[in-house]
């Protein structure tokens, strides 16, 4: 067995106390990195807030201004929605703006249940929520929907969107929808607002079995109202007729 001499064992600790000397020099490198980085988001939330105090008039009417700010804010880890009392609260409001936005929209989704099932497309509830608001209230995009509902969420009461087809949904009940519940719903759009059983196996290629799943859970959960027209059952989709 050869046995490692002076030499071998003296550069052998010259590479660990360089080792050690890099690593020494990553951290200090790592923390000068990280105190620059905190330096210019400061520096980047002064002038936001510089920005907000100038333009809060045009931010609370436009739609399209107010998302892009929000973006901007979200970049440095400012929510709009979870600050309840931090910059926007103190600087603009717009907090107060998306709370006032949810407890509308919850009103809405919850008054039109009845009609529609607990699905509503974010066309129309953009549109019910411009005429409850009034013309002198600050204008609101779908944007702003999907903001307050993608925090409505952590409320429970089953607030979600997704997308059939083109359309965008709001739903506000506690199903969670399923790949076939949504073909049956985009079917539904595609046959002006009702489908059969035939039309659907038909259309989906699914056994009786499957369909008669479907549907249940969706006339359960009023989702789909049934109808008898001549010696036919008809099922249809009160989201796509009101």
């Amino acid at each position: 067995m050869r046995r490692r001499g002076k030499a071998g064992i003296g550069a052998l600790a010259d590479r660990r106390a360089a080792r050690d000397r890099f690593n020494e020099q990553a951290a200090v490198i790592q923390q000068v990195d990280t105190e620059r980085v905190q330096r210019e988001i400061a520096i980047f939330k002064e002038q936001l807030t510089a920005f907000a105090l100038k333009h809060k008039g045009n931010i609370d009417r436009d739609a399209v201004l107010r998302q892009q700010f929000s973006d901007m804010c979200l970049k440095i880890g400012v929510d709009p929605l979870t600050s309840a009392k931090g910059f926007w609260s103190e600087m603009l409001g717009v907090g107060d703006f998306y709370f006032s936005l949810g407890v509308q929209v919850t009103e809405i989704c919850i008054n039109t249940r009845s009609i529609n099932g607990g699905l509503l497309d974010l066309d129309s509830l953009l549109n019910l929520l411009r005429n409850h608001r009034g013309p002198q209230a600050p204008a609101i995009s779908q944007n702003d929907i999907i903001r307050t509902i993608d925090h409505l969420k952590v409320l429970g009461g089953g607030y979600e969107w997704f997308k059939i087809g083109e359309r965008v949904i709001v739903q506000s009940l506690p199903l969670e929808m399923s790949p076939d519940h949504n073909s049956l719903l985009l079917l539904g759009q595609e046959l002006d607002g009702f489908v059969t059983l035939e039309l659907i196996q038909e259309h989906l290629k699914w056994d009786a079995v499957r369909v008669d799943r479907a549907l249940r859970s969706l006339v359960q959960e009023s989702l789909v109202w049934i109808d008898e027209y001549e010696g036919k059952t008809l099922y249809w989709f009160p989201q796509n007729v009101f």
